[in-house]
């Protein structure tokens, strides 16, 4: 929608925020920051989204991004960018895709397996010692036909850098493919008692004093926001009497002040063209000496 960009505005935001007080507090936030961001792709993409997942870490920010295919990220962010993302997940989980392209990426990162297989002949005059050889060959581990087709909560998971266990022992990184026991279960089989399914984010009942806020209601009116520039700038250049009735002199901070010369106006619309003339073809030059927009005190 049109309100999409404020999305990754704010994420980009909440990033470059915390990252800030995270090196005035040990280069770490106190509190684990998790990104969660369904649909990553279909979202305009976050400025910087490469620097930021690949040091995120270090300060104890945390992206999980889920996409539909890899072609989508590549559209979005580029192929070199969509590149670095996708080297600092350190936790990569296929579920299921009809994308070739995708399979085929996956297929490849699982890696390859060597298989024995053995060849007999034999001869008919002599069938008793028949000649076998043996082979060596590689075979995927899944094919990418395997992967499209895998079946409900079977997922194959890509581990990365974390090289121990959760009781510290060192471990090889090896794919990880969860089928049978170790599928993973769908939330209508063991949820539905707990959450009510059918309600959606917008329909939690959360109060918020912005909830029924109309944009154009407290939008601010052009031609009113002139007004007050215009109401500002003659109430600036307007000659103010001193007691003895003289025209007094608007003394600077560092030099002194020249007369006001003051100017009387029939109409309102003069008053609009002389203001104007003098925003636009005014003599004053603002950037030669700055100091003098600035009264001390009047003479």
């Amino acid at each position: 929608t049109e309100y999409n960009g404020i999305v990754s505005l704010f994420l980009d935001q909440l990033f470059n925020a915390n990252y800030e007080l995270a090196l005035t507090n040990g280069r770490k936030c106190i509190n684990r920051i998790l990104h969660i961001l369904d649909e990553f792709t279909n979202m305009p993409a976050i400025p910087h989204m490469e620097t930021k997942i690949s040091i995120g870490l270090g300060q104890n920010i945390l992206y999980y991004l889920w996409i539909q295919n890899l072609e989508q990220l590549d559209d979005k962010y580029g192929q070199n960018v969509a590149r670095t993302i996708m080297d600092n997940c350190s936790l990569k989980v296929y579920v299921k895709t009809t994308s070739s392209d995708t399979n085929k990426k996956f297929s490849a990162e699982l890696g390859t397996r060597t298989i024995t297989r053995r060849r007999r002949s034999s001869n008919i005059l002599d069938e008793a010692n028949p000649n076998v050889a043996v082979e060596n060959p590689k075979q995927e581990l899944l094919t990418p036909t395997q992967l499209a087709k895998l079946q409900e909560g079977e997922a194959v998971i890509l581990r990365g850098v974390k090289g121990r266990d959760n009781v510290g022992r060192k471990v090889t990184t090896d794919p990880i493919f969860a089928h049978d026991k170790t599928s993973f279960p769908y939330k209508y089989m063991f949820l539905q008692e707990e959450f009510d399914t059918s309600m959606t984010l917008a329909d939690i009942p959360v109060e918020s004093a912005h909830r029924e806020l109309e944009l154009q209601e407290i939008a601010v009116d052009a031609g009113t926001a002139f007004n007050n520039i215009i109401d500002w700038r003659q109430r600036l250049t307007m000659p103010l009497l001193s007691n003895n009735g003289e025209t007094p002199k608007l003394s600077g901070r560092h030099s002194k002040g020249q007369k006001v010369q003051s100017q009387s106006f029939t109409s309102t619309d003069e008053l609009f063209q002389a203001a104007a003339a003098s925003v636009i073809h005014g003599d004053y030059d603002y950037y030669d000496d700055g100091d003098d927009f600035f009264a001390d005190e009047v003479i």
